[in-house]
């Protein structure tokens, strides 16, 4: 049991990592989405006092935009007025958006539980052959739930927090939660837990469980010493 809460914690700071490097992948990929599939943008007037004055939103066919130059002449500038523009994706751009960063996303997720499910499992393997451990199969299922443990708490706060605090913000648990932000992005498609529907509570549940089904398959493969590569080099040479 030891060995097992030493490995799920490990797994645990391997996922803190996954976090990091997918948030960083999402301000990487997003922005330059938005710029190379620009369709428009959200303008915002922003006055001397940084207060929103007028919200508006402009498109590559509307032609020039008067309201823009207009607060961006020097009598407005000197006012201390700005325009703040947020561009406007496609429906290409959204699409190329949500699946390049979840494939990605998804790929660093399961190569890092990958790597360290399966190098336990074929060492428990051997450790079985040679009479010096039990076989436990679920070993791998059970060391993928502990290292979740944190995110099931974090996820029965939120569910209890709808209930109190409706107005608290879902932008955390996206960002919390970086590898699947854009599949809660669609799910939850909202700013506040009050307004998450049944459904998207749901979404946020059984990806939790996305974690422990790779640790498990991870581990089998180790545990039953299947190299997915080699199999893949193999098929690929009797293609040849």
């Amino acid at each position: 049991m030891k060995d097992d809460i030493k490995i799920s914690f490990s797994l645990f700071l391997n996922l803190v990592v996954v976090t990091f490097m997918c948030a960083v992948l999402i301000m990487s990929i997003s922005p330059l989405n938005r710029i190379l599939f620009k369709v428009g943008y959200t303008a915002y007037v922003k006055d001397g006092n940084n207060q929103t004055v007028e919200k508006y939103t402009h498109y590559s066919d509307d032609g020039e935009d008067k309201i823009a130059e207009k607060y961006e002449s020097d009598e407005y500038r000197k006012k201390g007025y700005a325009v703040l523009k947020d561009n406007i994706p496609s429906k290409a751009g959204k699409i190329f958006d949500f699946s390049v960063l979840t494939v990605l996303s998804l790929i660093i997720l399961i190569a890092f539980v990958y790597n360290k499910l399966y190098t336990v499992g074929n060492k428990d393997f051997n450790s079985v052959k040679c009479g010096h451990k039990d076989e436990d199969k679920l070993r791998g299922l059970k060391i993928g739930i502990m290292a979740m443990i944190p995110d099931f708490i974090v996820f029965l706060i939120m569910l209890l927090l709808r209930f109190i605090k409706p107005s608290t913000t879902v932008g955390y648990y996206k960002i919390f939660n970086a590898v699947y932000f854009k599949i809660l992005n669609l799910c939850m498609g909202s700013k506040t837990l009050g307004d998450v529907s049944f459904f998207g509570f749901a979404v946020m549940f059984l990806i939790l469980f996305i974690v422990p089904l790779i640790a498990h398959i991870s581990y089998t493969l180790g545990y039953k010493d299947i190299k997915i590569y080699d199999k893949i080099t193999y098929k690929k040479g009797e293609i040849k």
